[in-house]
């Protein structure tokens, strides 16, 4: 293909997004300003989803589904709708993300259709919590793992690290030429779209940490109410909002009980997308006690609002986000003691509080929707450069 720097917005562009994001209005959350950014340079887009689709989602993009979320049992009935879809609409450019076996029918397309295809990495796999192997998403840990993601890699054409963590592997281990990398974030903080109008959120009387994220085992909530029973302890003020909610909720609210942390934790529940901004800007220190996560936007969000960031060492983003010491600390939520010295000091400590969240904002600041966006218009370059795979 020759496609000169006027003529990219021509492109036909399908966008594989696997699951159920289309499905219910907010489902998209931090895709959706970027989706919309995107179409805005390359009008001809499709998007291909695997899950139902929303009317609110109908009227504002071009989205096809090809049957239910994928997995072993519903290949027969997904994989044909899929390279059906692919023949009829001759895609100049598949953008796909990670190597599930929808990816696995877009690389098999290609053949076929003549089609570029750029894949987004979301992170290096990195070991979860209580676990010396690396845990990899969608198949089992096993080097057959690693052997099917190399065979899958070396057909695409372009690849988009979303840090530096996913370039290092693509290089590394699936063998990836360093020269088809594009690395930068594609998920990123749309502060533009939160409406802190219509938030509940309570007068604060004291350093108050926050809590952002669905309630269940892998977030690692247990683990830092732990820390904070042993802040308690040493009689010191300080209020633990906790935003989301989850199948562990009623188990989380008995540990409080049982920590004695009623007067200290407040559960808010699951909060709308677009009102998560006023409790960014009421608390002090944002806490992710994560035991594995790609990379959390939600850190961004925070950083983006000048907060305080405690980050687990289980988020792929935190060597990039978090500069330990300078904007926050990052911690090993299976060290209770250690978490609990960090509050301590962030608590004893309003001027570090201060200097911390004025560095968090210096760096989030790069991090836009317009430089998300050009990142991904910088892999559908590549792609169509001629320079990626030609089996």
């Amino acid at each position: 293909m020759d496609w000169s720097a006027d003529r990219l917005s021509e492109l036909r562009i399908g966008w594989l997004m696997p699951g159920t994001g289309f499905g219910a209005p907010g489902g998209l959350r931090y895709w959706e300003p970027v989706l919309r950014e995107f179409i805005s340079s390359f009008p001809r887009t499709t998007f291909i989803t695997t899950g139902p689709i929303d009317a609110t989602y109908r009227d504002v993009f071009e989205v096809h589904s090809v049957g239910s979320h994928m997995s072993l049992g519903q290949v027969a009935q997904v994989g044909p709708r899929l390279m059906a879809l692919l023949r009829a609409r001759r895609f100049d450019v598949l953008l796909t993300i990670e190597y599930g076996l929808a990816t696995l029918f877009i690389v098999l397309g290609r053949w076929s259709t003549c089609a570029r295809v750029a894949l987004l990495q979301e992170s290096r796999p990195i070991p979860r919590a209580n676990s010396s192997v690396h845990s990899l998403p969608y198949t089992s840990r096993t080097i057959s793992h690693t052997a099917y993601r190399r065979q899958l890699a070396a057909r695409v054409d372009a690849f988009l690290a979303n840090n530096t963590r996913a370039r290092e592997y693509l290089i590394r281990e699936l063998g990836v030429p360093a020269e088809k990398i594009t690395c930068a974030p594609y998920l990123v903080p749309a502060l533009r779209w939160y409406h802190p109008e219509g938030a509940q959120v309570p007068r604060k009387d004291s350093r108050t940490f926050l809590f952002v994220g669905q309630l269940i085992p892998g977030k690692g909530l247990a683990h830092l109410l732990r820390a904070a029973s042993l802040v308690s302890q040493g009689n010191r003020r300080f209020s633990l909002w906790i935003l989301g909610d989850g199948h562990q909720r009623e188990e989380m609210e008995r540990m409080v009980e049982a920590l004695g942390l009623r007067d200290v934790v407040t559960f808010f529940g699951h909060q709308p997308y677009r009102t998560l901004g006023a409790f960014y800007e009421a608390a002090d220190v944002f806490v992710l006690p994560t035991l594995y996560d790609y990379r959390s936007v939600a850190v961004m969000e925070a950083a983006a609002y000048g907060m305080v960031i405690l980050d687990s060492k289980y988020d792929g983003g935190a060597t990039e986000f978090v500069r330990h010491g300078v904007n926050g600390y990052v911690f090993d939520p299976l060290d209770k003691e250690g978490l609990a010295r960090m509050m301590i000091e962030l608590i004893d400590h309003p001027e570090a509080c201060r200097r911390f969240g004025e560095e968090s904002r210096a760096i989030a600041t790069p991090y836009t929707i317009s430089a998300a966006t050009s990142a991904l218009r910088s892999v559908v370059e590549l792609a169509v450069s001629g320079a990626g795979y030609d089996g």
